[in-house]
């Protein structure tokens, strides 16, 4: 409780309370929190990806982000949006002065009210807002260097000649309704970059691959958002590959969650080798399918998480090409636990308890996939040359002794030659390359089918014509067998090569 002498500056009210007199003390943050602010965790592209949500709320059509890759000097992104009045630029520039503290739905991308602020200052200690509407031009700046200067919550208004010096304004200064925010003083974007230009241009392109995926449910189909990145359109990066003909998805499952509605679907991707090269270079593909397996959170359609279980199942293998779809409304923000840059959701313990029983439903499409394409094993009926042998250690490979042709090898060879090729079998068996291969298929590395071209299958079949076998004894076996029997047309290759003899 404070005292009746307290020197404490503020305390401007007095009420009586359980302890007795009660003083309240209004303690109006120091300037240096507008610095402190800076360190929230933004990126370049999730802090540029929050200010594109303001302008796709705002209602704009075409979105346009302009980095200076010269000099380093600025970033711009305007929009076309319905702009905004004088005190609603006002507020937009006050901390937390558009936040919503309602759960209801609101189809607003925004949430804290400090995304324009804290974004921007994150990669620049100056930011200017330029804004029309209705044919009113307001112009406001945030310096955090002459808020340090003059220990004030100081915001600039800026006169004509100053907004007209800005980039990116001129739609704006000619009537147009709409938005430009500017960026400058770019300390935190540039660092100690010794080529600026090299710098901000690899960021463009990763900047280029996220705004394409966080937004490419924005960037689809009639109507769709026009976003641009220096001068390029950007185009919509699907992470479920829904167009290509290989792609499963399982029917679209609903829960409730807090009286609100949660849709899921899953989607099981085409194998990496049935993908065009552009995709498989993709981020998300290729040898990255293992890392970004898992749940894909939209959040009023925009992509706010991706890649992971949320403790359900682990990364594994067999799962490397699921994806499940989840969108949820702002409505489930405060349960979601979505952050300032909206870049992480942890999910309410709810959505785990209902979800866990979906799992098989939703992912094993995945695990059938590779389980197609792996060799059946069937014991009764010897057509591969590997036999899958499960220890109390684990499983181990061995060459399957019944193999039609190793079999045959083997019975043709005397005692000291069939001893030492039975030697052989098992070196190949102990030296099997287990790692190796792994590792391989992690990367996709491995052939799609190792398979046998026309001119191997016919030499093959000449050397056993040769061996002294008849058309019969071959035809007996090779079309079950591996590696003749996923071959076509292999008997009029056959009836071709004892012809011939």
């Amino acid at each position: 409780m404070l005292s009746d002498t307290c020197p404490c500056d503020g305390a401007d009210r007095v009420y009586e309370g359980m302890g007795g007199r009660l003083e309240v003390l209004e303690l109006t943050p120091g300037v240096d929190l507008l610095q402190s602010m800076r360190s929230v965790g933004y990126s370049f592209e999730t802090a540029v990806a929050d200010l594109v949500d303001n302008s796709i709320t705002a209602g704009a059509t075409r979105v346009e982000v302009q980095v200076d890759v010269v000099e380093g000097k600025w970033v711009a992104i305007s929009d076309d949006g319905q702009g905004m009045t004088p005190g609603e630029a006002t507020e937009a520039l006050r901390l937390a002065g558009t936040a919503r503290t309602t759960a209801e739905s609101t189809e607003s991308l925004g949430r804290f009210g400090l995304g324009l602020k804290t974004a921007s200052l994150s990669q620049g200690r100056r930011l200017d807002v330029v804004t029309c509407r209705e044919g009113v031009l307001t112009g406001l700046a945030w310096d955090i260097d002459r808020v340090a200067e003059e220990a004030r919550w100081v915001v600039e208004v800026l006169d004509d000649d100053a907004m007209a010096a800005l980039p990116q304004v001129s739609p704006l200064v000619s009537g147009k309704d709409g938005t430009t925010v500017v960026w400058s003083k770019l300390d935190y974007l540039i660092g100690k970059a010794a080529n600026v230009s090299d710098h901000l241009s690899r960021k463009i392109e990763t900047l280029r691959f996220h705004l394409g995926l966080v937004f490419h449910r924005f960037l689809e189909g009639k109507g769709a958002l026009q976003l641009i990145l220096n001068g390029r359109r950007i185009e919509p990066i699907d992470p479920f590959l829904t167009s290509h003909l290989q792609t499963q998805r399982t029917p679209e499952q609903s829960i409730t969650i807090q009286d609100s509605q949660v849709l899921l679907q899953g989607y099981t991707l085409p194998h990496a080798r049935n993908l065009p090269i552009d995709v498989s270079a993709r981020a998300d593909m290729g040898n990255g399918l293992k890392e970004n397996q898992g749940f894909y959170i939209y959040r009023n359609r925009r992509l706010i998480f991706r890649g992971g279980w949320f403790g359900l199942r682990g990364k594994d293998e067999l799962t490397k090409q699921a994806r499940v779809r989840v969108d949820i409304t702002d409505a489930l923000d405060y349960l979601w636990q979505v952050d300032i840059r909206k870049a992480r959701s942890e999910p309410p313990a709810e959505f785990r308890e209902k979800v866990r029983p979906l799992m098989d439903r939703l992912v094993v499409r995945s695990e059938n996939l590779h389980s197609r394409r792996a060799r059946s094993v069937n014991p009764t009926i010897h057509d591969h040359y590997w036999n899958k042998i499960r220890t109390r250690d684990g499983i181990r490979f061995e060459v399957n002794p019944q193999h039609p042709v190793v079999r045959e090898l083997s019975e043709r060879l005397d005692g000291k030659g069939r001893a030492l090729f039975s030697d052989l079998l098992d070196d190949l068996a102990a030296c099997f390359p287990y790692y190796d291969t792994y590792v391989a298929a992690a990367k996709n590395e491995l052939p799609e089918d190792a398979g046998l071209t026309l001119s191997e299958v016919r030499g093959r079949l000449v050397k056993l014509r040769d061996s002294g076998f008849s058309r019969g004894e071959v035809a007996e076996f090779v079309d079950n067998v591996e590696p003749f029997k996923n071959f076509a047309k292999l008997n009029t290759v056959m009836e071709e090569v004892w012809a011939d003899a």
